[in-house]
């Protein structure tokens, strides 16, 4: 049996996918909570495919919430920095509280969320008093919803498995078929014979929507058909319509396109190759069996050949000069689109789908017989039509600079975007950059959207290198700073010039703001928080460079661990660190502390 699943919104933001949508209001305490109550009630009843959750937070949710980003703002800067055993045990205390204030929050939202309201198309299905889990509260919200938004689920109700599908497409006879098919009633007895029930109920219902698909002229894949009969009120699962199409090719109600080859068996190996294969079954498309053509057909061709070709068919006196008409211009036609899908593929850009079921179809009508041609091309050149106009828009404004264009777009969504989601203090407007070009650069018609496409992948790129820049500057000068340093430690001009090239290297190397494109935020940070280190290494090794042995280290913050508060921790502090460096120095010892 399928399982349905809750999608989430958070504040209208779509946060995982499901069957059914919560959408998730949190509202402050008062009379904003009560005016979100009302206002998601209201759309409870005119979204009636959704449920709507309002919860209230108070001030100890604020709290913690400042606490918990606090933590985590300290974390970003000091951890990365850590150097000494006390520092590291400072950032292993603010991840400690960073795992609290979640805890807290987790159980304080948690408790909002059990006592907030909950309303389904009007109706309050709120949590019970004494609520625990929410998990079972949200399962049983789901429950109550599922059979009002999926009414037809029980239609189909079963999950087909690999053997019913097998025996669908080798069991010569139908009494061999699995129960699935009893347990659905898609076998009927006709005369003491199982035939397909192809006039009612699950099998009806997916031959009626290929035949109103096709009779519009547009395609009937199987990727069409299985999206169509998962969404609401029907809810099928993919096996399951998978099985059904296929039991309308076995029953002789539709036939098949699959790579250009027609299949009006499903008892065949190109069947079982094909629909065996979900990726293969998703590109197949799906028309109504007929065997002859007409006058009418011949017409509905002409018609439609003026429609995709802009021109008027010049003989339709029968079925001969009206499938070779569609040939002739399909021919003309199908190196633009090849060129155009190869094109999409090379450079990985949506929209493939319709351009390679387009070029089945086509092929489909090139070698197939005159019939299958025009009832082929009546019944998809809609599709046809849209991907000849597609191909010829793409081959003409996919350039070579557009192409670059695009791989920088698809680069900032890929490499920069990530980084920049995760940043302190972000422009909304960013993250509304960052979600159009998402959105655009997903659909198939991206090459329709090119000035905006351009416009937020610069937006993007602007932001991150402004961020950069930020870095880099920083880090150049800590660093510059640093090398100044250096330099001015005691002994640094008695060392010759060899030892203070190599001594200063590390610094001296990243003091530039010149510094390589490939460098990375995260590495410059990561440069900029070592510094204070890289320089008291150089130091260390300057002075014993002049003292040899003599030098021993001192860690001064080890005194200073846990901080300071009053005048006599500071006094023990000084006095403990003070009686390490006359311990060294009495014993011949320089001390070097830092």
């Amino acid at each position: 049996m399928k399982v349905f699943k809750a999608g989430l919104y958070l504040g209208g933001r779509a946060v995982k996918d499901g069957d059914i949508p919560f959408h998730l209001k949190l509202a402050e305490v008062g009379k904003d909570f009560d005016a979100q109550v009302e206002e998601a009630r209201k759309r409870s009843q005119t979204e009636t495919k959704s449920v709507f959750w309002v919860a209230a937070t108070d001030e100890a949710i604020d709290r913690v919430t400042v606490e918990l980003y606090r933590s985590k703002e300290i974390l970003s800067r000091k951890e990365r920095g850590a150097q000494t055993r006390d520092e590291a045990a400072l950032v292993a205390e603010e991840k400690r509280r960073v795992r609290e204030h979640q805890d807290d929050l987790r159980r304080l939202l948690k408790q909002a969320l059990l006592t907030g309201t909950v309303s389904f198309r009007g109706n309050d299905r709120s949590p019970e008093e004494g609520a625990s889990d929410i998990t079972r509260t949200t399962s049983k919200v789901l429950a109550q919803a599922l059979p009002e938004v999926f009414e037809r689920f029980e239609e189909a109700a079963s999950r087909a498995n690999k053997k019913d599908l097998e025996t669908l497409m080798t069991t010569e006879n139908l009494r061999g078929l699995t129960s699935i098919f009893t347990d659905l009633s898609l076998v009927r007895d006709e005369g003491g014979m199982p035939v397909f029930n192809t006039d009612a109920g699950p099998l009806a219902e997916v031959l009626g929507r290929i035949e109103h698909r096709t009779g519009y002229g547009d395609v009937a894949n199987g990727r069409y058909l299985a999206d169509f009969f998962a969404g609401e009120p029907y809810g099928w699962d993919f096996d399951v319509v998978r099985l059904l199409v296929i039991s309308l090719l076995r029953a002789g109600k539709v036939e098949a396109t699959s790579k250009g080859q027609v299949i009006e068996s499903a008892l065949s190996l190109d069947a079982r190759n094909t629909f065996a294969n979900n990726n293969l079954f998703r590109q197949a498309s799906f028309r109504p069996r007929t065997t002859d053509t007409s006058m009418t057909d011949w017409a509905d061709a002409a018609e439609a050949f003026e429609s995709v070709f802009g021109k008027q068919m010049s003989d339709i006196s029968s079925g001969t000069p009206v499938a070779a008409s569609i040939r002739a211009e399909l021919g003309r036609s199908e190196t633009s689109v090849e060129d155009a899908y190869s094109l999409l593929r090379e450079h990985k850009l949506p929209g493939t789908d319709v351009l390679r079921s387009a070029l089945d179809e086509m092929r489909s009508i090139r070698s197939g017989k005159e019939d299958q041609a025009i009832l082929t091309f009546n019944g998809t050149h809609k599709g046809l039509k849209e991907a000849i106009k597609r191909g010829a828009e793409l081959t003409q404004c996919l350039t070579e600079p557009v192409l670059h264009d695009l791989a920088r777009a698809r680069k900032a969504l890929a490499q920069l975007w990530p980084f920049l989601q995760g940043e302190a203090e972000l422009d909304d407007s960013v993250r509304t950059h960052a979600e159009n070009l998402a959105d655009q650069m997903a659909r198939e018609t991206f090459f329709r959207e090119l000035p905006a496409i351009g416009e937020h992948a610069h937006a993007l790129e602007k932001e991150y290198e402004r961020r950069r820049k930020e870095a880099s500057d920083a880090t150049a000068a800590a660093y510059t700073e640093s090398v100044a340093t250096l330099k001015a430690t005691p002994g640094w001009e008695q060392l010759d010039e060899d030892r203070r090239q190599r001594v200063a290297k590390p610094l001296e190397s990243r003091a530039s703001t010149d510094s390589s494109e490939s460098i990375t935020i995260p590495l410059l940070r990561s440069d900029l928080a070592a510094c204070s280190g890289r320089l008291a290494a150089a130091v260390e090794e300057v002075m014993r460079l002049l003292d040899g042995d003599r030098i021993e280290r001192v860690a001064a913050s080890s005194y200073f661990s846990g901080g300071i508060e009053t005048e006599e921790q500071l006094d023990q502090a000084l006095s403990g660190l003070r009686d390490q460096c006359l311990e060294l120095i009495g014993a011949g010892k320089k001390v070097l502390v830092q």
